[in-house]
């Protein structure tokens, strides 16, 4: 029996009419006049046509990720409405039914009663011996699983005795799931102004107009320029975004100085604040002007071939450095247009490279780690975005992890490892949605839940990184200033440097404005403890970062440098005086870095061949005026 959604549809004319090519006439429906007449089978062919089929409707990416979000926000609040619940029904219990014991059980048995420290739930807890048979007995006023676990949780710290315990608490035993801190800091000021020079349409001071370029070097030295830009990298970037593999591609970019991702290279070094730049090729170009060209120039070759070839890995490569080069050109529509297509193409290229352990798939492992923490960046600075969803999903790529080439160079390593614990750091698939919407000022109050799964996300990074790449005892004890001053490795200063100052972000979103430090307890989830460990993380902060500019000033990075200058002046107004004291000198040290750093970009300049990117000239000019509007010396 066919099928009701199949329809039957006799085709004319029959088999064989059809064959031989002969008119078909059939008057009675049964046999044609043809068969008839020839004494032949009629046979008519029936063909099944089935219904068309229901297609399903597709969703996209960013809608599941949203519908993933609203998901993720409905279980936190029926998390916290159930844990309200059971604290109200234990609360309602242990006020109708104590534990007594008769006078006749004290006779026979030896009764201890005792309630865990700090306690906030009521707990019962009576344990009784029999002298008889020697058994234990444990009467409590839990009623369920659930009472267990939270009693064994505070229970533990009765029996527990660590000589650190005033430093190094488990931030898991520190507040219960009803606690809920308001942001005290949505946004950092220098956030606001880095903010407004990257928008496109709030641009507050005067563009940056290059003079028109009259004359350029001659081929040869253009060429030269750009081994020389491409060198520089491997000596200066390399150690903070080893992206490119220096045994690969160094020489191979200096070999073909014209193809696209070696123009597109040196166009972001050559805009870049790098201080280890020297042009001896006379007065006829300057450093921005020759790196506008290489900019113009790799991007007329994307544009020809964008949509003519297949994603690759180079073009890959090539937009993420010329989205860099747009920004610092004050390209904003364009650069926001390649980090997106970067962005996009670095997910399509990953069937291709995932799973893979050679040269190229680990470029492109560590590729798509930094475009996609640039992209975010972007989607917060440029977009105002309050949804992330197109960089929050689980990531499954692995981390960056150094090859077989890199090992033999002890430095070199330590750059890579601190490349991978930075995009460890920065990439958290636990609670990653809620620490970006935290970081943005979104989330609004926050969990003190929330607050303790990064802590602990954060403590478990650290406890993970090898103790040759760790400065100082972590976010909770003052480091010491010996330790930073030994250290001359740029990487290993920087990654620790981005560390505290992760700490010191999303802590001082919940910090207290003034708190008298001196009773402060790290046993208690507040923003009195956000105030303290802001502080400690500002103080290491401080100390590495000048450090670096000792060492290396070129990796300095100016948006970590300035949010760190902005908590040390907000400390400086502290009531507790040591803490005062202490930020009023970091303060100090620190300005004296930044100023020896702005005075080598932008313009005036004392290095001569400082970088004149309009989007330094900005930042230069918009970080004077929040120095005088703050009163910073």
């Amino acid at each position: 029996m066919k099928s009701l959604n199949v329809r039957q549809k006799r085709n004319k004319p029959c088999e064989n009419c059809r064959t031989h090519r002969r008119k078909c006439v059939n008057r009675d429906h049964s046999t044609c006049e043809r068969c008839q007449k020839l004494n032949l089978e009629c046979v008519y062919k029936i063909s099944e046509k089935p219904s068309k089929p229901v297609s399903k409707p597709t969703v996209s990416l960013v809608k599941r990720n949203k519908l993933f979000e609203a998901v993720w926000l409905l279980k936190q609040e029926t998390d916290t409405i159930q844990f309200q619940l059971s604290q109200l029904k234990n609360a309602l219990t242990t006020t109708t039914t104590p534990t007594t014991i008769t006078n006749e059980a004290k006779q026979s048995q030896d009764t201890i009663q005792t309630l865990p420290a700090q306690s906030s739930m009521g707990w019962k807890l009576t344990i009784t011996s029999k002298s008889n048979n020697h058994e234990l007995h444990l009467q409590t006023s839990i009623r369920s699983m659930a009472d267990l676990s939270f009693f064994l949780k505070e229970a533990f710290s009765v029996f527990t005795r660590d000589s650190q315990q005033h430093l190094h608490h488990s931030p898991t035993d520190l507040a219960s799931s009803t606690q809920f801190l308001p942001i005290t800091l949505k946004c950092f000021k220098t956030e606001e102004t880095f903010r407004n020079v990257v928008k496109k349409e709030k641009v507050f001071v005067r563009p940056y107009k290059p003079p028109p370029l009259q004359q350029t070097w001659p081929d040869p030295v253009l060429q030269q320029v750009k081994v020389k830009m491409i060198k520089t990298f491997f000596r200066c970037h390399h150690w903070i975004i080893p992206i490119l593999i220096k045994s690969h591609y160094e020489q191979l970019l200096s070999e073909t100085p014209d193809s696209l991702l070696s123009t597109a290279l040196a166009s972001f070094v050559a805009y870049s604040q790098c201080f280890h730049i020297h042009l001896e090729q006379g007065p006829v170009m300057t450093r921005t002007e020759f790196a506008e060209k290489c900019r113009v120039e790799a991007k007329e070759t994307v544009q020809e071939v964008l949509f003519e070839t297949e994603p690759s890995l180079e073009l890959s490569l090539t937009l993420w450095l010329l989205s860099c080069s747009s920004f610092y050109a004050q390209r904003n529509a364009e650069g926001r247009t390649y980090s997106s297509l970067c962005w996009q193409m670095v997910n399509a290229l990953k069937p291709t490279f995932n799973r893979r352990t050679d040269v190229e798939s680990e470029v492109w492992r560590r590729l798509f780690h930094r475009i996609r923490f640039h992209e975010f960046n972007m989607c917060r600075a440029v977009d105002g975005s309050q949804n992330f969803s197109s960089v929050a999903h689980d990531v499954e790529v692995g981390t960056p992890t150094p090859l077989a080439c890199e090992q033999s160079d002890e430095t070199l390593l330590k750059a890579v490892l601190c490349y991978q614990y930075t995009t460890r750091l920065t990439t958290k698939p636990d609670d990653e949605m809620a620490t970006l919407r935290m970081m943005a000022g979104v989330l609004d109050p926050v969990p003190a839940r929330t607050l303790q799964h990064i802590e602990c996300t954060l403590l478990r990074l650290w406890n993970s990184t090898p103790s040759g790449l760790r400065l100082g005892s972590g976010p909770y004890d003052w480091i010491d200033p010996v330790v930073v001053t030994r250290c001359r490795h740029p990487s290993i200063l920087r990654f620790n440097a981005i560390f505290y100052v992760h700490w010191l972000s999303f802590q001082a979103r919940v910090m207290s404005d003034t708190a008298d430090l001196n009773s402060v307890t790290l046993a208690r989830i507040d923003g009195d403890r956000s105030l303290l460990i802001a502080s400690i993380c500002s103080d290491a902060a401080c100390k590495i970062f000048c450090q670096l500019a000792a060492v290396m000033p070129c990796l300095v990075e100016l948006h970590w440098l300035m949010m760190c200058i902005d908590i040390l002046n907000i400390l400086s107004g502290s009531t507790h005086r040591p803490s005062r004291v202490r930020a009023q000198r970091n303060l100090a040290d620190i300005t004296v870095v930044l100023k020896r750093h702005m005075d080598c970009i932008g313009h005036p300049s004392s290095y001569p061949s400082a970088s004149q990117a309009p989007f330094l000239n900005q930042i230069k000019e918009a970080i004077v005026t929040y120095m005088l509007v703050n009163n910073i010396p």
